[in-house]
């Protein structure tokens, strides 16, 4: 299971450029998320018949996924001067 965070491509937990433990640990927790996340997507992926063989594949697939929504306040207190 955890052979998947020490791969440099996909869910990398190393390198580790920190110098205090919090932030280690912050990065440890990160990367569990990270996997987490991957797996969930890759069942429900298998759930629906997608055609990935492996979480690698459909983690590659997504890489290629580019969409940003900026959502804005149309008027009002809190609104963005841009």
């Amino acid at each position: 299971m955890f052979g998947h965070l020490e791969n440099p491509v996909h869910l990398a937990l190393r390198p580790q450029f920190h110098r205090t433990d919090q932030k280690l640990h912050v990065h440890v927790f990160t990367c569990l998320l990270g996997y987490l996340l991957a797996r969930t997507v890759f069942l429900q992926a298998q759930q629906v018949h997608a055609p990935y063989a492996s979480r690698e594949s459909l983690v590659d697939a997504l890489a290629g996924v580019r969409r940003v929504t900026v959502a804005r306040a149309a008027s009002g207190k809190g609104c963005m001067p841009w």
